[in-house]
């Protein structure tokens, strides 16, 4: 009764908050499947995950504009779902895809107030983590992954005027490579660490002559989290990141 409590109350909390970049030393967790034997060498994992960052700083890189685009902050939105191989419980390989929104409420262009608000465009990441190094119930792990959204606007306010448009496209990727020690205690396992990741926004406007492209500010962040193995093969996961991006979100996953 416990486990389907907790089960319920992460479950709620990541729809609710959502960054999900996940526990790099979960390559065991959870370590019994519905169907596929303990002693095989590889397993799949099948699941979804939601992703809120709140803000994320860029800054103008290149512009090739009439007037100048700056977007000095991002928020975004992302539910995906994802298929994950598990190889000997050491090594890790996924892919996602789903949808992605991306929004921008601080915005200025030639200094009147800009607010740009994209439609839920496709997006899909593909990555990687593995286990570094175990002893009794501690774990270091690493994860690389990229992401790619691509997108259009759904609405452009320009000094608190609505715009029309006849073209437009914003594309977004992102790299991210992140390592955290991650401790297990009973079915739970809590971790930390840091990520580096490098993004790109680009812009593209013709009816009022833009194409701009936007990078993230801030490469590093602080990444903590909490894992938890809820029955036989069911495995849920809550994290939030500061100082680069200020984020939350999770996942859940089933191993069969």
């Amino acid at each position: 009764m416990n486990r389907l409590f907790l089960l319920f109350f992460i479950f709620v909390t990541v729809k609710s908050f959502c960054l999900y970049q996940g526990n790099p030393a979960s390559c065991e967790l959870p370590r019994l499947g519905l169907f596929i034997p303990e002693e095989r060498a590889l397993s799949c994992k099948v699941g979804f995950q939601t992703n809120k960052v709140f803000s994320k700083k860029m800054f103008l890189d290149v512009t090739q504009t009439q007037g100048i685009f700056m977007v000095p902050s991002i928020s975004s939105f992302a539910n995906q779902g994802t298929i994950t191989l598990n190889i000997i419980d050491r090594l890790e390989i996924f892919v996602t895809a789903g949808k992605m929104q991306i929004s921008s409420r601080n915005a200025l262009f030639d200094e009147a107030s800009l607010q740009l608000e994209g439609t839920a465009g496709a997006v899909w990441s593909i990555g990687g983590r593995a286990l570094i190094l175990l002893w009794g119930n501690t774990a270091l792990g690493g994860e690389a992954s990229y992401l790619s959204s691509s997108s259009h606007l759904k609405s452009l306010t320009i000094g608190g005027e609505s715009r029309s448009w006849t073209y437009n496209h914003q594309s977004y990727e992102e790299w991210q490579i992140q390592v955290a020690l991650s401790q297990e205690l009973s079915f739970f396992s809590f971790y930390a660490g840091g990520a580096y990741s490098y993004t790109e926004l680009t812009l593209k406007l013709p009816a009022y002559k833009v194409h701009a492209t936007y990078k993230n500010r801030h490469k590093l962040s602080m990444v903590v989290g909490a894992s938890a193995s809820l029955s036989r093969a069911l495995f849920a996961n809550i994290e939030g990141k500061w100082f680069g991006e200020k984020s939350l979100g999770g996942s859940l996953d089933v191993r069969f």
